[in-house]
């Protein structure tokens, strides 16, 4: 197949790694912010052949179906999916074919990880949706190296896996994490942030992966019975969801009251609320607000 005739490919990226790294890796992509609803099925009527599906929305916007991942499968494309929602979107519908890359896929795929809170990050749509947060799958992997490291005991180890679990995924930072956790943030495990962030490193190595050109066969689609996730009961969705609040913990009416604040409104609150609804403008303005919340802390 020559250069002309390869599929065009689509990469959905947002915190999970730099624009510029994508850019770097695959400079003919088409670079998406993260993937919503509908997004695949846009594309591929737009004649997008690959998707690489690093970041997604979720709690401000519909997050991308299941169904969506496999009906773009069935319909010629391929799908790979790393580091964030497309690691929980691979590790659900590889049986219809989906590729998937990295630890958290793997972990994701086995059953280690089952919440889709240990990925979920806030971001700053103002800032190519730069993370303004920090992800209970980054938490988890510095504890590990720290312990294995000889920087913290299990006990301390267990109370700062604790004190992130218990934090809201757009309130975690490094900070209060340790601050809540009763443990002192030392100059040796603030090292380990970086080297830690491991879903970065799987964003980078499914962008090398893509880049190398050396996919796997695509394998051949199940017949003679429907397809369907992995996790499929009522009880496990339940659970995954956890945590995730489109209005960040707080009563719907102090939020409006917030936003209407912050975005220098005269009128009632909940009348600016209900017209950014009807213009389809509320996720974008809540993530606005509570990214300029959060970069305005020490």
């Amino acid at each position: 197949m020559t250069a002309a005739e390869q599929p065009e490919t689509a990469v959905f990226v947002g915190p999970s790694v730099p624009l510029a790294s994508v850019r770097t890796a695959l400079p003919s992509a088409r670079v998406e912010p993260p993937v919503a609803r509908g997004d695949l099925r846009r594309l591929r009527r737009e004649g997008v052949g690959v998707f690489l599906v690093i970041d997604g929305l979720f709690a401000h916007q519909l997050a991308v179906a299941p169904s969506e991942v496999v009906d773009a499968v069935a319909d010629g494309a391929r799908v790979i999916g790393a580091a964030s929602l497309g690691a929980i979107r691979a590790a659900e519908c590889w049986p219809a074919g989906v590729d998937g890359v990295g630890g958290i896929y793997r972990l994701y795929r086995l059953g280690v990880l089952r919440d889709d809170d240990e990925v979920a990050v806030a971001a700053d749509p103002d800032a190519a949706f730069a993370a303004v947060s920090v992800a209970l799958v980054h938490v988890r992997y510095l504890v590990l190296a720290a312990l294995r490291g000889g920087l913290l005991d299990h006990a301390r180890a267990g109370e700062l896996l604790c004190a992130a679990r218990e934090t809201h995924f757009a309130e975690r930072a490094w900070p209060a994490i340790f601050r809540d956790a009763g443990v002192a943030l030392t100059p040796e495990l603030r090292a380990l942030v970086g080297p830690t962030d491991i879903k970065r490193r799987d964003a980078l190595l499914a962008l090398a992966h893509l880049r190398s050109g050396r996919l796997a066969p695509r394998r051949p689609l199940p017949s003679g019975r429907p397809l369907a996730p992995y996790r499929t009961s009522g009880a496990d969705h339940a659970t995954r969801y956890r945590g995730h609040d489109p209005h960040f913990g707080l009563p719907r009416a102090r939020l409006q009251a917030e936003l209407a604040r912050w975005l220098g409104a005269d009128g009632p609150a909940d009348v600016l609320w209900d017209d950014l609804e009807r213009e389809g403008e509320l996720p974008r303005e809540l993530m606005r607000w509570h990214a300029a919340q959060r970069l305005a802390r020490p």
